[in-house]
């Protein structure tokens, strides 16, 4: 797997007298160690982190791993259940007072859980790390101008199937053993080396001149970095403070930053030029709608019109034109009034005609005046209006055919 997308890490294993060192490499599909360095505190801690970042050789941008032993740290293995990382951390804090000789001051806990038992238990591997040891790194990394990735206690990358470990940097007079600590047993320390030494060869490419037991806490972590499932497990393995962690890739943080700002600039960009297109399109279909609207009621209007025409021409093509001469009827019609009196409305029907007479002379009398066309026409309705107190008269005369009256006589003489 890669660190943080590297192909390249360092852990490093400091005590009271010596810091040990490894830079691993990828290279195809296995770890190798590329270099290797023990550096003594005989002339001060500070100066021998520099000098051991010196002999390793690594830039600012290899991930760190620390680990080491201090006043207050704490190393046991607690049974557990499969839970999240939170819950496991607070189950944890309260099963201290059951691996503590005496109340933890400051601290922070770290934790691997291993594989699930057949019975559902899960064992942890925890450590109680106290605040003051990382006032100790903040000065190692201080002077060697280097930050580290995260504190990692060497023996938490421990499976519980592993022989047992000494690690005389960590515990001089104790080995961990079948998850617990226990005296060292002399006679069994070189066999289990031995195996330890089987194992990480077969994980890692070991250069020959590399002492595998005095860097056996070194190999430790490195198995757990560069092992599978190690970003799942970051939740429960953090404890260094922020301050003290490198800010890797801030300049790909900035571009990043930089690179979406300008896609949602362009989001923006391209959403407000459809909108405005869209406004456009919309506004160019209001128009033609009040247009359309307006060339509508014009049709409209024409085709009432043309409608009403139309029913006219219908009812004219319709009525019957009656067997009368008009021209005739309207001439002889017009010689029977006196010199007073003006058609001024002349409307002929199916079978009557309305007529509209005005006149100076109030005193006509129609019926007598109409009696030599008798034979032809008869009077059907008369009305006769004055206006105010002019002497204009306006008569208003239906003439209907005297066969028409004539029909309607016989038929009332039947009934």
């Amino acid at each position: 797997m890669k660190i943080l997308g590297n192909r390249n890490f360092v852990t490093v294993v400091f005590s009271d007298k010596t810091l040990r060192g490894a830079y691993f490499e990828r290279k195809g599909s296995r770890w190798s160690v590329l270099r290797h360095a023990e550096v003594e505190i005989s002339e001060g801690r500070d100066a021998a982190w520099k000098k051991l970042v010196k002999e390793l050789d690594f830039g600012s941008t290899v991930p760190l791993f620390v680990g080491g032993s201090a006043s207050g740290v704490t190393f046991f293995r607690a049974q557990s259940v499969a839970m999240d990382p939170q819950s496991r951390r607070s189950a944890l804090e309260m099963e201290l007072g059951h691996h503590l000789l005496q109340q933890a001051p400051d601290h922070k806990i770290q934790f691997v859980p291993l594989a699930e038992r057949s019975d559902g238990t899960v064992p942890v591997n925890a450590c109680v790390v106290p605040e003051s040891l990382f006032k100790l790194l903040a000065s190692a990394f201080s002077s060697c101008s280097r930050r580290a990735d995260n504190f990692i206690y060497p023996l938490l990358a421990l499976q519980e199937d592993d022989p047992a470990v000494y690690l005389p940097e960590l515990e001089n007079n104790f080995e961990f053993s079948n998850g617990q600590w226990r005296s060292v047993n002399s006679g069994a320390r070189k066999e289990n080396e031995e195996k330890w030494t089987q194992i990480f060869n077969a994980q890692f490419a070991i250069p020959s001149d590399m002492d595998v037991p005095a860097y056996t806490g070194v190999l430790l972590m490195a198995r757990l970095v560069s092992s599978d499932d190690f970003s799942s497990l970051r939740d429960g393995i953090r404890v260094l403070p922020d301050n003290l962690r490198p800010v890797r890739y801030r300049k790909q943080l900035i571009c990043a930053g930089v690179l979406a700002l300008l896609l949602v600039i362009n989001l923006v960009w391209g959403a407000w030029i459809k909108w405005q297109k869209s406004g456009a399109g919309y506004r160019e279909i209001v128009k033609e709608s009040v247009r359309l609207d307006s060339e509508t009621r014009k049709i409209k209007n024409a085709m009432r019109r043309d409608s009403r025409a139309h029913k006219e021409r219908q009812r004219m093509v319709a009525s019957k034109a009656g067997a009368h001469d008009v021209l005739t009827d309207l001439a002889g019609f017009s010689r029977l009034l006196p010199a007073s009196a003006m058609v001024t409305s002349y409307r002929r029907g199916e079978t009557d005609i309305d007529i509209v007479i005005s006149s100076e002379d109030e005193n006509i009398n129609y019926p007598q005046l109409l009696k030599p066309i008798s034979k032809h026409w008869k009077i059907g309705q008369i009305q006769q209006r004055q206006r105010g107190n002019t002497t204009s008269v306006t008569v208003n005369l239906k003439l209907v055919p005297a066969d028409n009256e004539a029909a309607k006589a016989r038929k009332a003489r039947r009934k």
